[in-house]
């Protein structure tokens, strides 16, 4: 699992769309609820990539706008040095951070 899950929230309220990421958010769930209701050819497909791509805007949504985004680890892979070393550290772990 990745480890910056452990850190996140166990819910995400958007509440109202009154932003850009929140007014897409309200455009994919309108497309899902389109879909579930239609069940064309493919339907299932779609709702499965749509929902994954919920779970990446309100993850986004929640780093811009949370508190507890701008602490710990999400900070730290936010920062250009710190960033790039956990990432060299996560894509190379056999170098043992060297």
């Amino acid at each position: 699992m990745d480890k910056s899950l452990t850190f996140s929230p166990n819910f995400i309220h958007l509440g109202r769309p009154n932003n850009a990421i929140e007014k897409r958010l309200s455009s994919s769930i309108d497309m899902i609820r389109y879909e579930a209701q239609q069940l064309y050819a493919g339907s299932e497909s779609i709702i499965i990539r749509l929902a994954e791509i919920m779970l990446i805007q309100s993850i986004r949504h929640w780093l811009a706008c949370a508190d507890e985004a701008n602490e710990g680890w999400f900070a730290a892979m936010r920062s250009k040095r710190i960033g790039a070393a956990l990432q060299a550290i996560h894509q190379h772990p056999e170098k043992n951070g060297r």
